[in-house]
């Protein structure tokens, strides 16, 4: 049985796997999706000459379609293609389509099947030469197709609504918002559907990325309807926070359900390592931070600061009790806890050692974490009990709001945290027991104190970044207990964080996102702002900007944002964007050393001899043994050193082993840095094959576009060990900023023909954007198909219902939008390219900044392109980087047309330095930059 898939794309797919060769050649494609639409019904010869082969002769249009049948039996079925006199059909015994399917899923009302089998637009990428009447007829297909999918998930989310199953509805607009995000009907109900559940803060945000849509795409304001229902909700926000605070005695609630055994805890007691104060252990010597300041959506927040104790066996829960109860309190009627590590933080800058301060102290530290509510307790031994009270405060009157208080076994310290969660939000939200949520910790947990040990030691040494310690106690830890989310999650970040263990850091995300229902709220979501940080687009970064938003005290969250615009290279955010969010995060927790690995980083890109030095001794004393504080100050002297310190640098460089040297490069990872290219020379001469390739690669860049030495650079495309890839993109580079590459490199670096199955995705990319500047759209189209392909061969071959794109599909899906975004710019389509280039530049495509900087110039969009050009001189991305001074003599004209002066001459000046020494024949254009700084400067004095 085969199947033929024309939603999204256009494929088929056999009994062993993915069909290649001449069957999927584009005209057969669409012969096929026209004899699919027609489901089983037979169509005419002569639509499908007229149609398929407009501009053949009769007799030529006839052998064409005799052809296609002939090849299309003969590779896939012999009775695929049946005729029926002068007319042809599909025999649906013999194969299916998706389009078929979605259209009887459509009318007989099962629309959650057509929801599923609709991946995207109908013939997506397909494009035919010469074939008008087709192309019009998919595109009215392609509307077709895509307004009943719009009803149908439209249908889906009223009917959701009426069942009162509010999160079920918001998951089926959000679908239809992404489908069409200028609708500003479909946002208003997303939103209508996210307060109903609960989550105005989320609503909120959809306003915000609705009014950011119409901007960028129409330069419109948002629809009415959605500012007045987004004004409607703030104001709502702001009386409910104000609500129900008057203060009340709790009275002891009824006993939670216990979910696990009475024994792990008296072990945890006896056990040192399994005590939570671990967090205090670990902040003992941190410096001070700033106030917090949420972010205008953030729920009422509580602080639950340290415990007096009294019973030297229960030490433990001073701090434990922090953990434990901020746990069960997070997210809960609607309020959110301050992380443990932020408030130990500030507690450490008012109480000196183990000290019980006064209670104007505490509440004091709860204010400078900008919380809501306090809670301050106590715990004491009886006989063979523990009883624990907590007094909740009003934080910015100091008002007493009432107490809670629980007595019962050690052994059972988790529901006693249970009931007493229980009882004090009974308090905070003056609430009956029957509205109040039920406080579980051991579902969000873990039952295995062996589990739990082996966790808590891993967070420990992650935070002084040892990850082989690390890595060892999240691996027991996953051994004890397998359901272990916390674990497996931090398991994938330590296994991100090492070279060449990709594969294994998904392994361990996506086993941790099937498990997200045993996490609390925030750990849920910073979970599945992970793993969506994976596709690095629009969505992901949406969410992961509401982890932000929801839990604006937590450094997590913000050292996840920065990472995400790192990894996206300027995709989505900017370089100050991104130093901020590393930043917040290291102010927030500023002993954790996994925050300020990045951090330091950033100050030699930048570049900044002071910030460098600083942030790198601070990273050295909390992780000594690793590479980064090893290789600091050798990468110091080289990147800001003089002649001297530089030259004594070399010879301690060269007894370094590749680890080392490689991220020494990488933190010179610009071509500005005068050591950078004996560092590459380094790697050149001592690495493997792949590293001489990539050092090859970043040789020619360096060399041809930063210097303008293309005659010297030209050999390296010869290099063997340069991969075809990274020779059709060093040369498809060269020739976009408008270097003089000889025909016949082009010719073979992208060439038309390696279009094919076991090319590289850079290969296939590259020459196909080529075939588009070259007008040979038959090749384009088939870079595009092949493209895509890549992404059906990587879905098949892996398992996404966890939401994982792999990172194949996601790379090829990327470049496949950018061709066809391309090719609508060399049409002329100008509107349309920049929308799908837009989206392309979001999912980590470098050449589409440049696409776009040139993009924006022809439409006269000056500011846009500005942006744009000015964003080359940020990141780490090779090929990016080494574009600089083009980007900036290009800024020169920008700043010129704008009659900013002063930033043009900068400019032009910029790209002179380092294109002097260009070869003759680029020296027109530093003469042309040289006359205009000129020109200008007179024009200043004027």
């Amino acid at each position: 049985m085969y199947k033929l898939r024309f939603l999204g794309g256009a494929s088929i797919e056999g009994p062993e796997g993915p069909v290649v060769g001449p069957a999927v050649q584009a005209r057969r494609l669409a012969f096929l999706a026209c004899l699919a639409v027609a489901r089983g019904q037979p169509v005419s010869r002569d639509k499908l000459i007229g149609m398929l082969w407009p501009e053949s002769a009769p007799e030529s249009a006839r052998h064409s379609v005799s052809d296609t049948i002939y090849v299309l039996n003969h590779e896939l079925d012999h009775e695929l293609v049946e005729v029926v006199g002068n007319a042809l059909r599909i025999d649906p015994e013999r194969c299916v389509s998706d389009v078929a399917a979605f259209q009887t899923a459509i009318e007989s009302g099962d629309l959650e099947r057509a929801v599923e089998l609709y991946r995207g637009g109908f013939l997506d990428g397909l494009f035919l030469k010469d074939a008008l009447e087709f192309e019009e007829w998919a595109r009215e297909e392609r509307d077709r197709f895509s307004r009943a999918y719009a009803q149908a998930l439209d249908e889906l989310a009223e009917n959701a609504t009426q069942r009162g199953d509010h999160l079920q509805a918001v998951s089926w607009w959000r679908d239809l918002v992404a489908h069409d995000p200028y609708s500003g009907r479909a946002t208003v109900r997303l939103m209508e559907s996210l307060a109903a559940a609960g989550d105005r803060a989320e609503a909120l945000r959809q306003a915000d990325a609705h009014a950011v849509q119409m901007r960028e795409a129409f330069d419109a304001a948002p629809d009415g309807a959605v500012t007045e229902l987004a004004d409607r909700l703030r104001e709502e926000s702001t009386e409910g926070a104000r609500a129900g605070i008057a203060a009340t005695v709790a009275g002891r609630g009824a006993p939670l359900p216990r979910s696990i055994g009475r024994h792990w805890l008296r072990a945890a007691i006896v056990a040192p390592i399994l005590g939570l104060a671990v967090w205090y252990v670990a902040l003992k010597d941190s410096g001070a931070g700033p106030e917090q300041a949420p972010g205008a959506t953030a729920a009422p927040a509580i602080a639950v600061l340290p415990f007096s104790v009294r019973g030297e066996e229960l030490a433990v829960l001073r701090e434990g009790m922090v953990d434990l109860l901020s746990t069960g309190l997070d997210g809960a009627g609607g309020l959110r806890a301050i992380p443990a590590s932020t408030l130990l933080v500030r507690w450490r800058e008012h109480v000196p050692g183990d000290d019980a301060p006064e209670l104007t102290t505490a509440l004091e530290v709860a204010r400078r974490t900008r919380a809501q509510y306090a809670l301050v307790g106590s715990v004491v031994a009886i006989d063979s009990d523990v009883r624990i009270v907590v007094g909740i405060y009003d934080v910015d009157t100091n008002e007493r709001l009432g107490q809670a208080q629980v007595e019962g076994s050690p052994d059972d310290v988790l529901p006693l945290v249970d009931r007493l969660a229980v009882d004090a939000l009974r308090v905070i939200l003056q609430r009956g027991e029957e509205e109040l949520p039920e406080i579980d910790l051991a579902s969000l947990t873990t039952e295995s104190p062996t589990a739990l040990q082996a966790y808590l030691e891993g967070e420990v040494h992650f935070r002084h970044f040892d990850l082989t310690a690390a890595e060892d106690a999240y691996k027991r830890a996953v051994e004890a207990d397998s359901t272990f989310a916390l674990a497996h999650y931090r398991l994938g970040y330590v296994y991100a964080w090492t070279v060449g263990r990709a594969t294994l850091a998904v392994h361990h995300f996506r086993r941790a996102i099937r498990l997200a229902d045993r996490l609390p709220a925030r750990q849920a979501l910073f979970m599945r702002a992970h793993g969506a940080g994976f596709r690095l687009n629009q969505n992901s970064l949406e969410l992961t900007r509401r982890a932000v938003e929801t839990y604006p005290d937590d450094p997590q969250a913000w050292h996840r944002l920065g990472e995400m615009y790192l990894h996206a290279r300027n995709a989505l955010a900017t370089a100050e964007e991104m130093e901020q969010a590393f930043e917040r995060a290291v102010e927030l927790d500023p002993q954790n050393a996994e925050y300020r690995y990045h951090y330091v980083q950033f100050a030699w890109w930048l570049p900044d001899s002071a910030r460098a030095e600083q942030r790198l001794a601070m990273f050295e004393r909390l992780a000594p043994d690793n590479v980064l504080a090893r290789v600091g100050r050798l990468a110091l002297d080289l990147a800001f050193g003089d002649s001297t310190a530089q030259k004594e640098a070399m010879p301690r460089l060269q007894t370094m082993d590749l680890k080392a040297i490689q991220l020494v490069s990488e933190l010179l990872d610009h071509p500005r840095e005068s050591a950078h290219q004996s560092l590459i020379l380094e790697l050149y001469e001592r690495g493997d094959e792949n590293q001489r390739g990539a050092a090859a690669y970043r040789l020619f860049h360096n060399t041809a576009l930063w210097y303008g030495r293309l005659r010297e650079s030209l050999p390296r495309l010869d290099d063997p060990a340069m991969s075809a890839g990274r020779r059709a993109s060093s040369a498809y580079w060269a020739l976009t900023v408008g270097l003089p590459i000889p025909e016949e490199t082009l010719a073979e670096a992208l060439d038309p023909t390696a279009i094919d199955s076991v090319a590289s995705v850079a290969t296939v990319f590259y020459a196909g954007a080529f075939a588009a500047d070259r007008g040979r759209w038959p090749d384009h189209a088939r870079a595009t198909v092949e493209l895509e392909r890549r992404v059906e061969r990587a879905f098949a071959e892996a398992d996404t219902t966890d939401g994982f794109m792999p990172y194949s599909g996601r790379y090829s899906a990327a470049r496949a939008k950018a061709l066809e975004g391309y090719a609508l710019w060399r049409r002329g389509q100008r509107k349309a390219a920049l929308a799908l280039l837009s989206v392309s530049k979001t999912r980590g495509v470098p050449i589409v900044h440049l696409w776009l900087g040139q993009l924006y110039q022809e439409l006269g969009r000056l500011q846009d392109a500005e942006r744009v050009y000015r964003s080359f001189g940020d990141g780490s991305a090779p090929a990016r980087l080494s574009t600089e001074p083009l980007a900036q003599r290009e800024l020169g004209k920008i700043y010129e047309q704008l009659e900013e002066y002063d930033k043009a001459v900068e400019s032009y000046e910029y790209f002179v330095h380092y294109w002097q020494d260009a070869d003759p024949e680029l020296q027109p254009m530093v003469e042309e930059a040289r006359r205009a700084i000129i020109r200008l400067k007179s024009l200043r004095r004027e």
